[in-house]
């Protein structure tokens, strides 16, 4: 039997039609989700990748870098003889002068190399010996014998504190053999490898509403997991810290990130414009006033021992912000901007040493990050994987390697790596970018 209808005199009231237009009439929700990035999730992940990484075999990783010769250094004292005679204003060609140096500096001495030796603070006053002996075993510490071969009558450098030394010639007898040789021990680096993982999870009911209402919805929340295992891989090659430890019975692993290898390796290379009290020419500067010298020293500093064209300056909102405004003060107009291919935006400043490609790194966007910037050569750097243990999709069945649930279905990636550098003396962790400096 039909249900029987039912009549009303006059207008429905508005509760009555809120609860019919709900049935009759649903709401249009739309059923994707904007979401936003802060301009590009992992900029320096996005370049590394880019770069070939390889692999290593284990999760103990070593690899060597052979540092440039330097050929110069600082003497300690100079003296007229072995039983460290004062030295004596106005010596002449032929003197034989007894240089006391560090053991490293004794190490590359070989007899019949030219050194020149440099007045502390003024370059055009130097003299010459050429190496006649060198004595590692001298009881008041290592020393470098040599002869002049220009006087020091006018100059009278030797009599100064801390004169420099620069190896800058060679000459041998007629008829000499072959001279004893310096060889380099270079430097070994250490790391070790990580596991990252991230998954998406949902009921077995979950996931029938999902794919009865949208199809594409559990897909999504699988890409953000990856999103979200690719920003926290990021952090930690950027953060990371060298340890150890066991979780239930079993080995995990965290490897060094660039800061602390930065911190572990070349220590003075991490420098906050605010707090310097140094020696440096920005003491006591505002940002405007001094914020190209402190700019200019990390050029000419991380340039030495580098060709290439620039670095990357990944910077933080309010560093990109200071630097804009110092540009500007200072009349810079070699500045440009593109997109890159990998969704975020490249500023370049041409300069004299290198140029600085300066990003914007969400890391770094807000927060005590924001007037940081970490400067490096990208191509210095590598994220190798541990061998058969690359980015890995492991899919929500039940075979050995994947995840088994009753009710429901976990899916996720995983990924063993780890970071290796080279050259971190061209690298930099700035602070107090745009701040003034308070002392």
């Amino acid at each position: 039997m039909p249900q029987s209808e039912q009549y009303v005199q006059g207008q429905l009231t508005t509760n009555i039609w809120d609860d019919i237009d709900a049935e009759l009439r649903p709401e249009d929700w739309d059923s994707s989700v904007y979401e936003y990035t802060e301009f590009g999730d992992c900029p320096l992940t996005a370049i590394m990748d880019q770069q070939p990484s390889g692999t290593v075999k284990s999760v103990d990783v070593h690899w060597w870098e052979n540092p440039p010769w330097q050929g110069e250094g600082t003497i300690t004292d100079v003296y007229t003889d072995a039983g460290v005679t004062a030295y004596a204003a106005g010596q002449a060609v032929g003197t034989v002068v007894y240089l006391k140096v560090t053991e490293n500096d004794a190490n590359q001495a070989i007899v019949n190399n030219v050194w020149s030796i440099f007045h502390p603070t003024d370059p055009s006053k130097f003299f010459n010996v050429v190496i006649v002996a060198v004595d590692l075993t001298h009881p008041l510490g290592p020393f470098v014998v040599g002869k002049l071969t220009r006087t020091d009558a006018v100059n009278n450098v030797g009599s100064q504190a801390s004169p420099k030394w620069m190896a800058t010639g060679d000459s041998q007898a007629e008829s000499s053999e072959l001279p004893g040789s310096v060889n380099y021990i270079p430097k070994r680096y250490s790391n070790q490898t990580e596991i990252i993982m991230a998954a998406a999870e949902t009921s077995g009911t979950d996931l029938h509403e999902l794919k009865r209402i949208d199809a594409v919805k559990f897909a999504e929340q699988v890409k953000a997991a990856y999103k979200r295992m690719r920003i926290r891989d990021e952090r930690s090659k950027i953060f990371g810290s060298l340890y150890d430890d066991m979780i239930n019975g079993k080995p995990r692993r965290f490897a060094r990130g660039l800061i602390e290898a930065i911190e572990t390796y070349e220590p003075a290379n991490i420098i906050n414009y605010a707090t310097s009290n140094g020696t440096e020419p920005w003491k006591g500067d505002a940002w405007l006033d001094g914020g190209m010298e402190f700019i200019d020293y990390i050029n000419e500093e991380g340039a030495k021992y580098s060709n290439a064209q620039g670095k990357e300056w990944f910077v933080g909102n309010s560093a990109f912000t200071a630097l804009n405004q110092l540009f500007r003060e200072h009349g810079y107009t070699e500045i440009t901007t593109e997109q890159s291919k990998f969704g975020f935006r490249i500023t370049t400043v041409v300069g004299f040493h290198q140029d600085m490609r300066l990003i914007r790194h969400p890391l770094m966007s807000r927060g005590i990050l924001k007037n940081s910037a970490i400067v490096l050569e990208t191509g210095l750097l590598s994220s190798p994987v541990l061998e058969g243990r690359g980015l890995t999709f492991v899919p929500g069945d039940k075979s050995s390697d994947g995840y088994s649930f009753v009710d429901g279905k976990k899916v996720g990636w995983y990924k063993e790596s780890t970071l290796k550098w080279n050259n971190l003396a061209s690298a930099y962790v700035l602070h107090g970018i745009g701040e003034d400096n308070k002392n």
